[in-house]
């Protein structure tokens, strides 16, 4: 069945978009006014609608009952597992504009797309740097916090980003998962293996 405007009866004063559902222009409405009504008793959170609040259950219930075909991953929404799937199938369904770059997902085109129009809409508020995304401002704020969430279960050496604890935690396996394509030499460090491939490309 195809659906026109027409169908959209129900429309948001503050932005003009349309639905064809009243309740879904509730839901809609609360991205301008903030309101969360719903309620989660185990953590205190609160969304904006019933929706949201059912998936976020699933973190505390361990529910995941979206399951990959491919490699059995398992998700708590479909529309993770639709995004996942992605990575078997090589699809990037959204292209950039401007340089004709494809992704995965359309939060990663935007945050790509920022470096087209130079914006950085997420200020520290201690040094005043800014940045493309609010995790990368969240990570640089642990700078000026000390904060270093991410400590090694070996070690106990604690880091600022997850991504660095995963590095660090090879000298503990002796995993090197990068390799070179020419000589196969393996490396542990994605930078380390980059320098090392100039030696091959002049």
């Amino acid at each position: 069945m195809i659906h026109t405007d027409g169908d959209k009866q129900f429309g948001c004063a503050a932005c003009g978009k349309r639905f064809r559902q009243r309740r879904t222009l509730d839901d809609h409405i609360r991205l301008h006014t903030g309101i969360k009504p719903h309620h989660c008793t185990v953590c205190d959170k609160w969304f904006r609608t019933q929706g949201h609040l059912i998936v976020h259950k699933r973190i505390h219930e361990g529910s995941r009952p979206y399951s990959c075909s491919v490699c059995d991953k398992t998700f708590t929404q479909s529309t993770s597992l639709t995004t996942h799937m992605r990575v078997h199938t090589g699809q990037k369904p959204y292209e950039c504009p401007v340089c004709g770059d494809r992704f995965t997902t359309s939060s990663i085109l935007n945050v790509h797309f920022k470096l087209h129009t130079g914006q950085k809409p997420f200020k520290c508020s201690v040094c005043g740097h800014r940045f493309l995304t609010s995790s990368l401002l969240k990570v640089h704020s642990r700078i000026h916090s000390g904060e270093k969430p991410y400590k090694c279960t070996v070690c106990d050496k604690s880091f600022r980003q997850g991504s660095t604890l995963k590095k660090h935690f090879y000298l503990h396996t002796g995993d090197k998962p990068h390799q070179c394509s020419v000589c196969q030499k393996c490396f542990r460090q994605k930078s380390n293996l980059i320098v090392h491939f100039r030696v091959h490309t002049g």
